[in-house]
């Protein structure tokens, strides 16, 4: 098995890397623009050869992968109570009730980090830093008035137009996979049943000769937030299936080792 891979550090050299194994740890947006038959491949791009079975892909495609940026501000002191680790802001127009609907106060520091959520994620991929922030501001100046403290900087993240991430945190959609499980589901207009077990499906390692050679070892192998059924969308649920990926290899391979 080979993973192959461009080092655009050294002038995009092509890189083979042989291994018995492999553990894939990109995001779901990546996943998902890997399977995504309609982009015209590229070198940047990630490629399984040969494709990942269909039922791999029909996980992939099953979750959807949310949006959600953050506006980090950084001030020149504390203007605000600081047994308060959350505060929030509710917009007057329904269509912007994700723009700055909370904030966080963390660490004891002069920082705030103001959520952006559905459609105003998706906006803030669009504007400039500055304006992003002014419109912050405003919010915060609203509710604290002249004691806001000065801004000494910021940063805003983008995690839709990241090609490295393409969004935020997984989460069950309505396309997902119908099936049978005994977990608790909800009902769909149509009277059918989704569940997390798209999440189950994306975990599982992949055999890709299991037909013409049944007692083929599997060779590749998942692992991130995706990936963890009970703890989606969260760091300790990436690190958790991290920990499982690293046993199940282990055990695998443990036969020759």
């Amino acid at each position: 098995m080979r993973v192959v891979g461009t080092d655009y550090g050294s002038g995009g050299r092509l890189e083979i890397f042989p291994c018995d194994a492999v553990l894939v740890t990109v995001p779901l947006g990546v996943l998902k623009y890997s399977v995504d038959r309609t982009i015209e491949p590229s070198l940047k791009q990630l490629r399984f050869i040969p494709p990942l079975p269909s039922w791999k892909i029909a996980a992939i495609n099953g979750l959807g992968f949310g949006n959600l940026n953050k506006v980090a501000l950084f001030f020149e002191h504390i203007f605000w109570n600081t047994d308060t680790d959350t505060f929030g802001h509710v917009n007057s127009i329904n269509s912007a009730r994700g723009e700055n609907f909370l904030f966080w106060s963390l660490y004891q520091k002069p920082v705030l980090i103001c959520l952006m959520a559905g459609e105003a994620a998706d906006c803030v991929e669009g504007l400039g830093d500055a304006v992003v922030v002014e419109h912050t501001l405003a919010v915060l100046k609203s509710i604290f008035g002249d004691s806001l403290a000065p801004l000494s900087h910021s940063t805003v993240t983008r995690w839709k137009s990241d090609p490295c991430s393409q969004g935020s945190y997984s989460y069950v959609s309505v396309d997902a996979t119908d099936c049978v499980h005994e977990s608790p589901r909800e009902i769909r207009s149509n009277n059918t049943y989704i569940s997390g077990d798209d999440y189950d499906t994306l975990a599982a390692p992949v055999v890709f000769d299991v037909y013409s050679n049944p007692s083929q070892l599997p060779r590749v192998f998942f692992a991130g937030e995706h990936t963890c059924r009970e703890y989606p969308a969260t760091v300790h649920g990436a690190l958790l299936s991290g920990l499982r990926e690293a046993a199940r290899i282990a055990n695998t391979f443990q036969r020759d080792i």
